[in-house]
């Protein structure tokens, strides 16, 4: 590509991005909206577009729309503390003058909230929220003008309990004192617990499930090699009477190691039943062990188990 091929399609590029939102017009069209539902008695949803139209944009005019839309709709302190602010801010002297006005004919409407923090109870880290807003510590011991409603008071602090409290303003006001923070109990955390030491009974237990597992699995092989010596011997000798020397040796060997299968199985399912058993329990008393020692002599094979559970 060449340099005047890549600059084509940079410039090209650069044309085709899209322009950003004309945030004014946004703001004004926020507030003709609000302004129809307003006329038509949508107050809340009026007061939804104002406060869009005013994060966008500040504006006189819709400041003072927004502070007669919270009015209609109960929020008393928001209204008022909006006609405050407007009343020394407006730039032109006729919405200075009403906002001024307005603010003064609510003052009479407005219901107050204390949270009272005395000087036992002052903690330096302490933080006090309303309905998870921070409260500043000017506004402390304060009656401070708020909109009827709910609100939940709590108190925080580094190694203390917190407290919370949640109350209602409807017409009169309030006052909530908070008590002093008892200090938190120092919970031990999981990662600072010291690792419990291996479980001796279930360490056994996988072994012993393991070993029986194996005792089953010669024992199986020992049944198959049984049954091959046993079908050995019924090919020279078809009858329970045998005359020929080899016919009766595979007959033997047969019997011997089918009694050792026999008794493979019943070690091993034994083995395994009890481990399953144990790790279920899960506790293992320490004088308590299990072996299990080889036999075979020239009469007999198997396995000799001593211990207990």
């Amino acid at each position: 590509m060449t340099n005047g091929t890549r600059a084509l399609v940079l410039i090209t590029a650069l044309v085709m991005i899209p322009r950003g939102p004309a945030r004014a017009e946004d703001a004004e069209s926020l507030f003709r909206e609000g302004k129809r539902l307003l006329d038509t008695g949508e107050i809340e949803q009026a007061c939804e577009k104002f406060e869009a139209s005013e994060r966008i944009k500040t504006h006189n005019v819709t400041e003072l729309n927004l502070a007669d839309c919270w009015e209609r709709v109960g929020r008393t302190a928001s209204a008022w503390d909006m006609f405050v602010k407007l009343a020394g801010s407006a730039k032109r002297d006729v919405l200075a003058l009403e906002a001024r006005k307005r603010a003064k004919a609510l003052e009479a409407k407005l219901v107050r909230l204390t949270i009272e923090v005395t000087t036992d109870v002052e903690l330096e880290d302490l933080v006090i929220t309303r309905n998870d807003q921070v409260v500043d510590r000017a506004q402390w011991n304060q009656d401070v003008p708020v909109d009827p409603g709910e609100y939940t008071i709590t108190a925080k602090a580094h190694n203390h309990e917190e407290w919370s409290t949640t109350i209602k303003i409807k017409t009169k006001d309030k006052t909530i004192t908070v008590p002093k923070l008892d200090v938190a109990t120092r919970d031990r955390r999981t990662e600072d617990r010291p690792e419990p030491p291996p479980n001796p009974n279930r360490s056994l237990s996988i072994g012993l499930i393991i070993g029986g597992t194996a005792v089953i699995a010669i024992a199986t092989g020992f049944a198959f090699h049984s049954k091959s010596l046993q079908d050995q011997s019924d090919e020279i000798c078809p009858t329970t009477r045998c005359g020929d020397v080899r016919g009766v040796e595979l007959n033997q060997r047969a019997r011997s190691e089918g009694w050792i299968a026999n008794i493979g199985w019943g070690l091993g399912g034994a083995v395994v039943v009890a481990s399953v058993v144990a790790w279920s329990i899960g506790a293992r008393k320490p004088d308590r062990a299990i072996t299990v020692t080889p036999v075979l002599t020239d009469d007999r094979a198997g396995f000799a188990v001593r211990g207990s559970f």
